[in-house]
């Protein structure tokens, strides 16, 4: 593989979060594999990778926020990289230090404008 991500929503993966972060996560993962066709089931996981696999097109991720990972993911896809997806063990009960609303709406758009951007 190329790339390996950690991913709260494999099979085998033990995950205990709030409902609230499990939705909106499913949500936002539902809505960039719809959009970009992944295949992928967390996009927000832990990432390794194999440096020379990502140089084509390290240079051209635009993000330095919570969509760089997402950006990541995509760029690889388009460059046809091998992703393997592993089972992890989260205890994550910890409050949200942003608000969700807001960090939603960016998302969202910065989701919108990758895919015009990549539908050009």
């Amino acid at each position: 593989a190329d790339i390996i991500i950690g991913s709260k929503r494999h099979e085998k993966s033990r995950v205990t979060r709030p409902f609230f972060r499990r939705v909106s996560s499913f949500a936002y993962n539902c809505l960039v594999n719809i959009l970009f066709r992944l295949g992928i089931g967390d996009t927000q996981g832990v990432v390794t990778f194999k440096k020379a696999s990502i140089k084509p097109f390290i240079s051209k991720l635009t993000s330095d926020d919570s969509f760089f990972q997402t950006q990541f993911m995509i760029y690889s896809k388009r460059n046809k990289l091998k992703i393997l997806e592993i089972p992890v063990n989260v205890v994550d009960m910890r409050k949200s230090s942003f608000n969700i609303k807001s960090e939603a709406s960016m998302l969202f758009v910065k989701v919108i404008k990758e895919f015009f951007k990549s539908e050009k």
